[in-house]
């Protein structure tokens, strides 16, 4: 689509995008992540509807206090995630396979494979 849409009228306009990119031999899980945030607002909505007689306006303080949990979840999540840097090379990865097979690093070393992982340690 080559015109401007807000935000939630262009995610639906892509959900059924690639809903029927699915049906037509595409990508088969594509349009999820679209569906997840229509979803979510639907979430949203019905909940503060179900909320309104009983709380009135102090369900917007469930709102924010809601988003603050998701926002400080999302926080603990990065931080974990700089802490410890992805490990995608080849070679790292046949040393964790090795080791969990063997149990020991020794096996690194039956195998052949240099053992340049910083912090392992040879016995």
């Amino acid at each position: 689509v080559s015109i401007g849409l807000t935000y939630m009228t262009g995610t639906l306009v892509k959900l059924g995008q690639r809903i029927a990119r699915a049906l037509t031999g595409g990508p088969k899980m594509d349009w999820l992540p679209y569906a997840t945030l229509w979803l979510g607002l639907a979430a949203g909505a019905i909940t503060g509807a179900m909320l309104w007689p009983h709380i009135g306006l102090g369900g917007l303080w469930l709102a924010a206090a809601w988003a603050v949990m998701l926002a400080g979840g999302a926080l603990v999540i990065a931080r974990r995630d700089r802490r410890q840097p992805p490990s995608s090379s080849v070679e790292d990865m046949v040393h964790r396979c090795a080791a969990a097979l063997c149990g020991d690093v020794q096996c690194c070393d039956r195998l052949s494979l240099p053992l340049s992982r910083p912090g392992a340690v040879r016995r």
